[in-house]
């Protein structure tokens, strides 16, 4: 309960954004928990400040959590930006997260197999 007697939520169920404030401020009638669609994660729904992210390439998403299509990958959260990162790939896979000029690229994360005649150790 806020000063005034209002109250204030706090957490929403798991798949789905708190959502409390119109443009960038708080508003105590915008409080409410909006449902990820599927293809899409969140890694946090105890803040604001998690919102529903699009799944990535070399992932599953099912509104709620993220699952990386390779056995073996490795996939952390990255709280500040509030997004899975693919940390490393299994051997015989290569870690691909970035664009052509090499910016990093969080819907292009996959482990790629491998090129035919290539030896990939795995990792980052």
């Amino acid at each position: 309960v806020e000063a005034g007697g209002m109250y204030r939520l706090v957490a929403c169920p798991s798949g789905q954004a708190l959502v409390d404030s119109v443009a960038g401020a708080f508003a105590h009638d915008a409080q409410s928990c909006v449902p990820c669609g599927s293809g899409e994660y969140i890694v946090g729904t105890n803040s604001s400040a998690y919102t529903c992210q699009a799944c990535p390439v070399g992932a599953a998403c099912d509104g709620s959590s993220l699952r990386g299509l390779v056995a073996g990958s490795v996939w952390a959260v990255d709280y500040a930006r509030g997004q899975y990162v693919l940390t490393s790939c299994p051997p015989g896979y290569e870690l691909a997260n970035t664009l052509s000029n090499g910016d990093f690229s969080h819907a292009s994360q996959e482990c790629r197999l491998c090129a035919s005649f290539f030896y990939c150790p795995g990792g980052a």
